[in-house]
């Protein structure tokens, strides 16, 4: 049997379509759990989409059976980071099961102090994370993370840090790509990401909202600006 392989809040099922894809000749099963049914009908033959909470207690997923948890991008939707730690250690293979968290950093970042001190896109930020704080489920990184995975059991915990520019301002080829195709997402995204927080928990006005998010765009979209986030 190959490996098992569990993206957990798997949105599009980008990921997991790939992961099957790619590992297809080592009869991995990928399985993909998310609340809501958005993935494409057209899927690799070893990949399976499931639906359902993800902090709710797995009782179909079989503790001791994943070689391989996958979780990315779920800050701002989980209200027990501590529970789910300890849900994923539960059902990794004892031994040599791996999980991989990965998350951005919203904290806009800027080394040479390009971006002002006032800026729409620091204003944003911080009051866009102080409403996931209002409703109990943080936006914001969790610097301690590699504590709390010691807590309940991980071993062998590595962190890597990786710059995501918010343009193509770096002059490194690749850094200007990451940043080109992350600003694209931020640009097209921000509204979306923005209407739900701010008017349902902050009780701003939908155009306050479009204002706002027109201000960070044109931040967004500075060249001059060298501006990162962490991931």
């Amino acid at each position: 049997m190959g490996p098992m392989i569990l993206d957990w809040g798997t949105g599009t099922g980008i990921w997991a379509i790939e992961m099957a894809d790619r590992y297809l000749p080592a009869n991995a099963r990928v399985y993909g759990l998310d609340l809501a049914w958005t993935q494409p009908p057209n899927i690799p033959s070893n990949l399976t989409f499931l639906q359902g909470d993800i902090e709710l207690p797995w009782h179909s997923m079989g503790p001791d059976r994943w070689d391989l948890i996958h979780i990315r991008a779920l800050n701002g939707g989980v209200s027990d980071w501590k529970g789910v730690y300890e849900n994923v250690f539960r059902h990794l293979k004892p031994g040599h099961g791996w999980l991989e968290h990965v998350e951005i950093d919203l904290t806009p970042r800027c080394d040479d102090g390009s971006l002002p001190a006032n800026s729409a896109l620091q204003y944003w930020t911080r009051i866009i994370c102080e409403a996931s704080e209002e409703v109990g489920r943080s936006l914001s990184y969790n610097s301690g993370t590699g504590s709390i995975l010691a807590q309940y059991g991980f071993r062998d915990i590595r962190e890597q840090i990786f710059q995501a520019p918010l343009n193509p301002w770096p002059a490194a080829a690749h850094a200007k790509e990451v940043g080109k195709w992350y600003s694209l997402g931020l640009l097209q995204g921000i509204q979306s990401f923005s209407l739900a927080p701010l008017t349902r928990v902050k009780g701003w006005s939908v155009e306050e909202v479009n204002k706002l998010c027109n201000d960070v765009r044109k931040e967004i979209s500075c060249v001059e600006y060298h501006v990162y986030h962490n991931v």
